[in-house]
């Protein structure tokens, strides 16, 4: 499978009712030591340029009992504060206790690209206490945005955190009980992430992101199920393939800035309780604004190589993110489905027919954390032209 790159994958747990507000205090660490320790703890050399490993935890190391700066020594993300964000704070808890198994295989570079987001439209514009709505040729999902054209210690979207279940992917239905066989190469890419997102002012290029890939291929009555993978990547170097995951398997992904050029990722499959930390570098000639955070379904590039010939999108039915919360530097927590009129719901188009959104929350119980995303037309039924 031509995939990409390391996924902070952590698993769903029960996600507690809160505020759909723009933005919440909630002191997490974010202090200038603690963002200096994992830029310089992040030292173990990997298999590719500008991708380092932290190291071992000792023996005995509990993430939940550490300190900020004990976590950022070892590359474990900081902790939720446990009364402005106890929602958030359980589900990273209960993430660090499953943190047990640590990959040290090497890297793979996929081939793959999860781009910024691909001639975006606005659809409709904000209004009070709703979202707008935007349009893609390879994003779906709930973006978040913020009126930055510079990276701002104060106000850039620091972290990204949610959990999905590895989508099982397929070949469009055929009408007859069965999927069609067109020979191509059909992907489904679930992530979180920053920047990129091309709409409002947040028309940066590069993303800083985390994920798994799905991929199916039938070629003359022969159908080849792909096993997925987890991946990272800094948009516009290619995604990184770490270890295989499952369908159905429960992630957990948690993408973080340290500056406007470092960052690091925490990958978790909690299925397994397989889970690595990474330390990354921008590309060059690459620096974050933070200027939106997102909760996306992809389809990639790309198959015919360079930026061109996208993958047609799997038919992935269905698939739930939950636990979507996002930290700015000034420790203000947001939410996916927040109702401020700074978010946008994006709709993925192949050409004028829709074939894939989200759904997002909006209260309550997984209410305003959750997002369920559908697929429909040609990449439901019939089969989409690439």
């Amino acid at each position: 499978m031509k995939c990409r790159t390391i996924a902070v994958a952590f698993v769903a747990v029960a996600v507690l009712s809160m505020c759909s507000f723009p933005g919440v205090a909630a002191a997490q660490s974010n202090s200038d030591p603690v963002r200096a320790m994992y830029q310089k703890s992040a030292t173990v050399p990997t298999n590719i340029p500008g991708i380092f490993r932290f190291p071992d935890a000792p023996a005995g190391f509990d993430p939940v009992a550490a300190s900020d700066l004990e976590l950022a020594a070892y590359g474990f993300p900081p902790h939720p504060d446990a009364e402005a964000d106890p929602s958030g704070y359980a589900r990273w808890a209960h993430a660090m206790k499953m943190a047990r198994n640590r990959w040290h295989g090497d890297l793979k570079p996929t081939g793959i690209y999860h781009g910024s987001g691909r001639d975006a439209k606005v659809l409709a514009s904000q209004t009070t206490n709703k979202p707008g709505s935007a349009s893609y040729s390879n994003w779906s999902g709930v973006i978040l945005t913020n009126t930055l054209t510079k990276y701002s210690t104060k106000t850039s979207f620091y972290y990204v955190m949610s959990y999905w279940n590895v989508p099982f992917a397929q070949e469009a239905f055929d009408g007859d009980g069965g999927n069609v066989c067109d020979g191509l190469t059909d992907y489904v890419s679930v992530w979180n992430g920053i920047d990129g997102s091309g709409i409002a002012k947040a028309g940066n290029g590069d993303v800083l992101q985390a994920g798994t890939d799905s991929a199916v291929r039938c070629v003359d009555g022969t159908t080849t199920y792909y096993t997925p993978i987890a991946w990272i990547e800094w948009f516009p170097a290619g995604a990184i393939g770490e270890f295989d995951v499952a369908n159905g398997d429960d992630m957990f992904v948690e993408t973080v800035e340290t500056s406007s050029t470092t960052g690091f990722l925490i990958v978790e499959d909690l299925t397994t309780q397989i889970y690595d930390l990474i330390g990354i570098s921008a590309p060059s000639g690459t620096e974050l604004v933070g200027s939106s955070a997102e909760w996306i379904v992809e389809q990639p590039c790309c198959e015919k190589g360079g930026y061109n010939g996208y993958y047609d999108l799997a038919n992935y039915v269905m698939d739930f993110t939950f636990g979507g919360e996002a930290y700015n530097n000034n420790d203000q927590v947001f939410y996916a489905g927040s109702q401020a009129t700074s978010t946008y719901l994006g709709t993925l188009y192949d050409g004028s027919t829709a074939i894939s959104y989200p759904v997002a929350g909006t209260a309550g119980t997984e209410g305003n954390q959750g997002i369920t995303f559908f697929d429909e037309g040609c990449a439901a039924n019939g089969g989409c032209s690439n």
